[in-house]
């Protein structure tokens, strides 16, 4: 935790917020990084792989056009956010505004013992948004959260809040045009309230010797809609989490991941999704094509909470490996919780899991 030493005086944040920080950073000091042992991260040895991390410093470089034609780009470069443009049912701040201002827009709890990703992005992170787009808005245009950087070393988060009755297309993209090796951290939250129907992209385009550490926490509300998509073509030591807890009736989530890995790349996707709540629907799936001696990997859990009838939940991972040195892992889990329901009355759930490899 040298990179906290250096880094703690310039970090933005109150009092309360300080003694978060150097709380998460000494249970790091203490716990280390997860390797093998601990079963969350049992195919991605986080103390083994990343043996190096970056300075602080990068290269300057730029906002870039965005990634879809007419998007309205939330830049964060080099770590730094921008003041938000205007764009109508649009409001919110800058993550370090939030932090100084103690505003509870921004929390540093962890998502459960094993958040090594929590733990680093909230030790040390900088900048980022926070958006809530207003009941009934209708983004005319995508939004694009761009986060850019030459190298170094950068810890970003983001909440956006969708209220009720909103639509719109969110694209989250990371991107390294150039310069030396980096380790980024980005954890973001979103909460869709009751009828909204989002589509969120997350393109995740890194230097070839990049770190990339990725948390995505959401919450879905009554009958809320959200098409999740994720793309990974770039990094040489990649971790994406998705924590998404199912709370409103009616909700349905669409997840479609696809990692196009080569060299020698270690990438990971971790999937939870609970089901707390009857009457929801999920569908995930995840498409990997593996060349050289790249590594991937695919935890999905799907858990349906008691009394959680006519939950309907498919997940499928499809491999094609074009090398005989490329290697994919693939945990699918499932848990259903005994519910209190009577034989009778319960209306049981649908449940398919599928991983086809193909050489």
């Amino acid at each position: 935790m040298a990179s906290f030493g250096r880094l703690a005086g310039s970090l933005p944040g109150n009092a309360e917020v300080t003694t978060e920080r150097d709380r998460l950073a000494g249970e790091i000091r203490s716990f280390g990084l997860p390797t093998r042992r601990v079963e969350a991260w049992h195919y991605t040895d986080l103390r083994n792989l990343l043996r190096n991390v970056p300075q602080q410093a990068g290269d300057a470089v730029n906002a870039l056009p965005p990634l879809l034609a007419s998007s309205t780009v939330l830049s964060l470069v080099n770590g730094r956010a921008n003041h938000l443009p205007r764009v109508d049912g649009l409001s919110g701040t800058t993550t370090a505004e939030a932090l100084t201002s103690g505003d509870n827009a921004v929390r540093l709890e962890l998502a459960h013992k094993d958040d090594a990703i929590g733990r680093i992005n909230g030790a040390m992170m900088s900048d980022g948004y926070i958006v809530d787009i207003a009941d009934g808005t209708q983004l005319a245009a995508p939004l694009e959260l761009q986060a850019v950087h030459g190298g170094g070393q950068f810890h970003s988060r983001n909440r956006v809040t969708f209220g009720e009755g909103t639509s719109g297309t969110v694209v989250e993209r990371h991107i390294a045009p150039q310069g030396d090796a980096a380790l980024v951290s980005t954890l973001t939250t979103l909460t869709l309230g009751k009828d909204a129907e989002i589509t969120y992209v997350i393109m995740q385009s890194q230097g070839d010797e990049d770190t990339h550490l990725g948390k995505l926490m959401i919450e879905l509300g009554e009958n809320a809609k959200l098409k999740l998509l994720i793309v990974n073509a770039g990094g040489r030591l990649v971790r994406h989490e998705i924590d998404c807890a199912v709370t409103g009736e009616g909700a349905d989530l669409m997840l479609r991941g696809v990692n196009l890995l080569g060299g020698e790349t270690h990438t990971d996707i971790t999937f939870d999704l609970g089901h707390n709540v009857a009457n929801t629907t999920s569908t995930e799936i995840v498409r990997n094509v593996v060349f050289d001696k790249a590594r991937g990997v695919f935890q999905g859990l799907i858990r349906v909470a008691p009394d959680a009838q006519k939950v309907d939940a498919k997940m499928s991972c499809n491999t094609l490996l074009m090398s005989d040195f490329a290697s994919f892992s693939a945990k699918p889990e499932l848990e259903i919780l005994p519910t209190t329901f009577s034989a009778a009355t319960a209306r049981p759930s649908r449940i398919s899991i599928r991983t086809i490899s193909i050489t």
